[in-house]
């Protein structure tokens, strides 16, 4: 399992090209909306951001689709892992 701090980051930095794509194509299909192409794109990337983080947090508990071997070393609790 990674740190929550990897998962936000992750998280963070996919919702950033998801912002600039969604303003971009809000804008463009607006007919040049800028302060719309903004407004959507931040609130919708906001939510999304929020339920990313959720759920990869819920995916790095689940061993379903593992190999026994990395299912293992994900799963242990941080203060048991061997990082290296």
């Amino acid at each position: 399992m990674e740190t929550r701090t990897r998962t936000l980051v992750r998280a963070l930095i996919w919702r950033v090209f998801g912002v600039i794509l969604t303003v971009l194509l809000t804008w463009f299909f607006s007919g040049g909306d800028l302060q719309l192409g903004i407004e959507v794109g931040v609130v919708y990337n906001s939510i999304r951001l929020v339920s990313h983080y959720i759920h990869d947090r819920a995916w790095s508990r689940v061993s379903w689709g593992l190999t026994p071997q990395a299912a293992k070393e994900t799963l242990l609790p941080p203060d048991e892992r061997v990082d290296g």
